[in-house]
């Protein structure tokens, strides 16, 4: 497994490395022309958010572009690893990544406070330490949706699989959010561990709400996670035995 996460990081490094180099970058001109240009304090907050959830989105796709990649070779049997190795590689290679973007983030944020354009309320140890764990979780639980989705689009054997697959998606995400609506009072488990209220345009209110709250959609999603693992194993092996 980390043989393989060596492998995606030594084959993306450059690509990586620009994007965080086109990431600070941006945020220097948006700062520096910004306020050159007399643009307001919330408009260059609001583009700056932007900006880092277009690094997310960009870490998504080539997380699962890399782990799709693995199973394709899994198939011609060109990566002898045992089966669970892709899942843990691809897991831990979106956490590396999302890691690295949320120490950026969390930089721009200091800075945000330093100079007094966004202020942070009520934030804890114990509110960070939650704040880190639902970002962790949520981003592992995203992932594996999506190795799920890809490992069952490449399963299919007709022309219209990868419309397939998007239906699948949006039925699995609608069945879990009716589940997490109706049953577990209409919270996602690493929503519940904090809560983030916007006071006004310049103030956040960051409050942890623990962890005992959230313990049934936790419990519920790690469930699903497991269930997920265990179909896109069986998947893997199948293709491999039919290679």
């Amino acid at each position: 497994m980390l043989k393989l996460l060596k492998y995606d990081l030594k084959r993306d490094g450059y690509l990586i490395l620009g994007v965080a180099a086109a990431l600070a970058l941006l945020q220097l001109f948006v700062e520096i022309g910004g306020r050159y240009r007399g643009a307001e304090d919330e408009m260059r907050i609001v583009f700056s958010i932007f900006s880092y959830v277009m690094a997310a989105l960009l870490v998504v796709i080539k997380v699962c572009q890399s782990f799709l990649g693995s199973v394709r070779s899994a198939g011609r049997r060109l990566l002898p690893l045992r089966t669970f190795h892709f899942i843990g590689a691809g897991l831990l290679y979106g956490v590396l990544l999302m890691a690295a973007l949320g120490v950026l983030g969390m930089l721009q944020l200091a800075y945000y406070m330093h100079t007094g354009m966004l202020g942070v309320q009520n934030i804890s140890a114990s509110g960070m330490l939650a704040l880190l764990l639902s970002g962790g979780w949520t981003t592992i639980f995203l992932l594996l949706s999506f190795f799920l989705i890809m490992t069952v689009s490449e399963s299919l054997r007709f022309k219209g699989r990868y419309l397939a697959a998007v239906l699948i998606y949006f039925i699995l995400g609608s069945t879990i959010s009716w589940v997490e609506n109706g049953f577990l009072g209409g919270q996602v488990a690493g929503m519940m561990m904090f809560g983030a209220r916007i006071q006004n345009p310049y103030s956040i209110i960051v409050q942890s709400s623990g962890f005992v709250g959230s313990w049934p959609a936790l419990v519920f999603e790690l469930l699903l996670a497991a269930v997920f693992c265990g179909i896109i194993v069986k998947l893997i092996e199948r293709r491999i035995e039919a290679a």
